[in-house]
């Protein structure tokens, strides 16, 4: 649906045949009193009805998934709301007034997405307990919420925008490396040392916004079949990544933005980069923006799946169908996955050895990630 205009629309029914609002589609719309918005409705977009001053109706909208940044901001049915935290539809919408010290929030069942700036500057929260269904969790949601320190539930978050949860104390206690949310990959945190070999988990669906921002020490990713959404500058100012290995039979969706400056690749060399992915999807990648501006797209095949990527300097070993691991600091990390990136067991070390059990047999190849490395074994 795109922009309305003019002012003197007072009451508007969105019928069955509309699945969004799109941005700025009222905006301003100060003589518009009422909205009736059907079911059929997923999503309402930026500053959809931003400054509506004599919006003082909206009905139904139980269909809503999605709403993007300021959508009712300066609207009196915003201003009329109740203290507290607002829901449109399946979307916890906004936290409005003021907040007690130590609050808690409990996002209630069904919701599937909080909003951009849902709690942004609330520095009174403490914990947020999010459930099952929210699958999105939008740009600058918890954005300096200092003392927010606990984040629990929300296992099948699928997409994190950019600075959702920047400058929180949840965040600043994340360990060094890669920390997961959800189904995503959130955000690496740290200084990436230089030649550093990613191994993104099994069973990961997304990599949020900004993920690798930065990360100019990353030579190397390997991302599993489960992949499905790169958010916007997921590998920007990745200086240094010349091999992408993609196992995603189905092209990876990307994040739409307004400027290749946000683009997932942004500022990485992708002209002179190898991107690898599996033989039957070598068209497909090759035709979709921005896979296809890789200067390099070759198919994966077991023998050369991740030839370029390093050993550590560390003694592996096969015996029975196990990887053992030695010549590593003791409280290491090892994981080994199979070669389409289904994650087989993992351990940490002790007395400088770590053994995991893969029960595949004798002449597989598989990938074993620990110190920031991945590199492949034959057991």
């Amino acid at each position: 649906m795109n922009t309305i205009f003019g002012e003197q629309v007072k009451t508007y029914i969105i019928g069955d045949s509309v699945n969004s609002i799109g941005d700025y589609a009222f905006y301003h719309c100060t003589g518009l009193t009422s909205i009736i918005i059907s079911d059929s409705v997923k999503s309402i977009g930026n500053y959809a009805f931003r400054d509506c001053s004599s919006l003082t109706s909206i009905i139904n909208g139980n269909g809503v998934t999605s709403i993007g940044s300021d959508a009712f901001k300066g609207a009196a049915w915003y201003d009329n709301q109740p203290d507290g935290l607002i829901y449109i539809g399946k979307v916890a919408y906004m936290y409005k007034g003021e907040m007690a010290p130590n609050t808690h929030i409990t996002i209630k069942d069904g919701i599937t997405e909080i909003a951009s700036n849902a709690f942004n500057g609330y520095d009174a929260l403490s914990s947020i307990d999010i459930p099952n269904s929210v699958i999105k969790i939008g740009e600058r949601a918890f954005y300096g919420c200092t003392n927010l320190i606990s984040v629990s539930g929300g296992d099948n978050i699928t997409n994190i925008e950019r600075n959702a949860f920047y400058n929180t104390a949840w965040y600043n206690n994340l360990p060094d490396g890669l920390n997961y949310l959800g189904k995503v990959a959130y955000k690496y945190k740290g200084t990436m040392p230089s030649e550093t070999q990613i191994l993104i988990k099994e069973g990961t669906v997304g990599i949020a916004a900004s993920a690798f921002d930065g990360c100019s020490g990353m030579s190397s990713v390997v991302m599993p079949a489960s992949m499905t959404f790169i958010g916007m500058r997921a590998f920007c100012r990745c200086t240094n990544l010349l091999d992408i290995y993609c196992y995603a039979a189905n092209v990876p969706e990307v994040a739409n933005v307004r400027s290749s400056a946000d683009a997932p690749f942004s500022r990485v060399p992708t002209s002179s980069a190898t991107l690898h992915v599996p033989a039957a999807s070598l068209d497909a990648y090759s035709t979709t923006s921005p896979w296809s501006g890789f200067g390099s797209i070759v198919p994966i095949t077991d023998e050369d799946a991740i030839s370029e990527i390093k050993a550590l300097p560390v003694a592996i070993q096969s015996q029975g169908g196990c990887i053992s691991v030695t010549g590593i600091s003791d409280g290491s990390q090892i994981t080994v996955c199979d070669i389409s990136g289904k994650f087989l067991g993992t351990a940490v070390a002790a007395q400088g050895s770590a053994t995991i059990k893969t029960n595949l047999p004798a002449g597989s190849i598989v990938i074993v990630n620990t110190g920031g490395k991945t590199f492949k074994a034959k057991i």
